[in-house]
């Protein structure tokens, strides 16, 4: 087999293990390569989810997971993994070019407007860059004790004032999701935000048991905070938090993330994803306190145009009236119609 021979590019509409086989030899492929989440957004949001296979000489050289999104707000246009930070093509280098020139000829034929592929770092690539996001990253020491030990004096006092109320903490599967989204639900509410569904979560767990983590900590039985945690390889990213306003003066939102680290080390990981968030913002500035650094996101697009990609809407000036009015939605309604228009998000 020649080195330097023609890639062939190859659609999968609906990759399963076979895919998840492939993925796992391919040099920068985790938990997000997996077949599970096209799964899970065609079972649960209806939407085209898709795999390019790259082949040289018969033999598998890179994977590009590809999500199809269509809304009046955002367009119609595929990304390589909605609602997480990133997921880069797998695979050798020489690799990833012919599946970002692959997934402009799928967008082309479907008639959307461009391609966005997320990744943690720089690449060497033509496609406009973007860096407007931000992750938070720990390295974690080895145990429970030296996680808190590491923290400055303030924040080991809040994590101790929590611990002193009428508290549980559990951390399970499955049989936590209802309890965690209902706090989750009204959080998103409050924030102004739809949220995804129940069903959602219990299939996200259902898809990844061994990688996923449902954290709830109850006060005097009922549950306040609760967080979804799932393991990508050396690292637990924490995609879904969320504590109600009302229990704030208790520190409970900091009891929460500290157990959150005490579950990473339980599970072995040496490093803690705090999720993404706007550079410069309240919720940055959260994350920094844990002791973790700031790392720039690096979203790609290309416009199926050959332009330059269209840019994104803008929160404030288009989404912030909205948002005002969903605050003030009961949350029956809310809860029915947030799935309905979060699909729509990436």
């Amino acid at each position: 087999m020649s080195d330097d021979g023609p890639f062939e590019i190859e659609l999968v509409e609906a990759p399963g293990t076979e895919w998840d086989l492939q993925a796992a030899g391919l040099e920068g492929a985790g938990l997000f390569h997996r077949a599970g989440w096209l799964q899970l957004w065609r079972e649960v949001y209806g939407q085209r989810s898709v795999g390019l296979v790259a082949r040289r000489g018969g033999a598998v050289c890179g994977l590009l997971p590809l999500v199809r999104k269509k809304s009046r707000l955002f367009g119609r246009y595929w990304v390589s993994m909605p609602y997480f930070d990133a997921c880069a093509a797998a695979g050798s280098a020489s690799a990833s070019l012919p599946l970002l020139e692959g997934s402009l000829q799928l967008a082309r034929e479907c008639g959307d407007e461009y391609v966005e592929v997320r990744c943690h770092a720089a690449r060497p690539w033509e496609w406009a860059c973007r860096t407007h996001k931000v992750r938070v990253v720990l390295d974690l020491p080895g145990t429970r004790e030296a996680v808190l030990q590491s923290f400055k004096a303030k924040l080991r006092s809040q994590v101790n004032r929590a611990r002193r109320e009428d508290v549980v903490v559990e951390c399970a599967g499955a049989e936590l999701v209802p309890e965690f989204w209902e706090v989750y639900t009204r959080k998103m509410r409050d924030l102004g935000s739809p949220g995804h569904s129940l069903r959602l979560f219990r299939r996200l767990v259902g898809l990844f048991p061994d990688e996923a983590d449902v954290l709830v900590v109850r006060l005097g039985g009922r549950c306040v905070s609760g967080a979804v945690l799932l393991q990508d390889r050396d690292t637990v990213v924490i995609p879904w938090a969320a504590t109600l306003s009302e229990v704030n003066p208790l520190s409970l939102n900091m009891l929460l993330y500290f157990e959150a680290l005490g579950r990473a080390v339980d599970r072995g990981a040496t490093r803690f994803d705090f999720g993404r968030t706007d550079a410069d913002s309240a919720h940055l500035r959260f994350k920094l306190q844990w002791g973790g650094a700031a790392q720039p996101l690096h979203w790609y697009r290309a416009a199926t145009s050959g332009g330059p990609p269209p840019e994104d809407v803008k929160q404030s000036a288009r989404l912030e009236p909205a948002a005002r009015v969903w605050r003030k939605l009961p949350l029956a309604v809310t809860r029915f119609m947030g799935p309905r228009l979060v699909k729509h998000f990436s």
